[in-house]
């Protein structure tokens, strides 16, 4: 929950591995300089991405548990 600006950049590229930075981005993007829909859209694209992901694993390892 540190600002991207202070990070090394090797940090900042590990920090967009995980979903909170993107929604951190996107929040930021929105409040700070006043954006709209467009500037956070490739924002909701990376979290929508990540929740189809993460949902696809959870519904394929649940799957697995109840065959069993």
């Amino acid at each position: 929950m540190i600002p991207f600006e202070i990070m090394q950049q090797v940090m900042q590229d590990v920090a967009r591995l995980i979903p909170h930075s993107w929604a951190i981005l996107g929040l930021r993007s929105l409040v700070q300089h006043g954006g709209g829909i467009e500037s956070v859209a490739s924002n909701v694209a990376v979290l929508a991405g990540f929740a189809v992901v993460i949902l696809s694993l959870a519904a394929w390892r649940f799957r697995r548990s109840i065959v069993r």
